[in-house]
C-alpha cells in the first residue's frame, strides 16, 4: 500500500505456528495439528465464547479440513 501497489485481499487466512496450522475466515477459524488433531472454532460476538464446535457443524469441519489438506499438498508440492 505505501509503494502504491494494490493490496491483495484473501478469503482465507492460513498461519502456522510448530506443528499447527490454522485457517482463518470472517467466521471461522479451523486448527489442525500434525498428527490430525482438529478444531473449529466460530468467530464469537462475545470475546470470552470461545467453544471447539466441530462436532455441531460436521460439513464447516469438512469443508475447513479438505481445505487445509489441498493447502498442505500444495506447499509439499511446491518445496520438491
Amino acid at each position: 500500500v505505501l509503494r502504491g501497489e494494490t493490496p491483495v485481499q484473501r478469503d482465507v487466512a492460513v498461519t502456522t505456528a510448530g506443528e499447527w496450522r490454522a485457517l482463518r475466515d470472517r467466521d471461522w477459524v479451523y486448527l489442525r495439528h500434525a498428527s490430525g488433531d482438529e478444531r473449529l472454532f466460530a468467530l464469537p460476538e462475545d470475546r470470552w465464547q470461545v467453544l471447539d464446535v466441530r462436532e455441531q457443524y460436521p460439513d464447516q469441519t469438512d469443508r475447513w479440513r479438505k481445505l487445509c489438506e489441498t493447502r498442505e499438498s500444495s506447499a509439499r508440492a511446491t518445496e520438491k
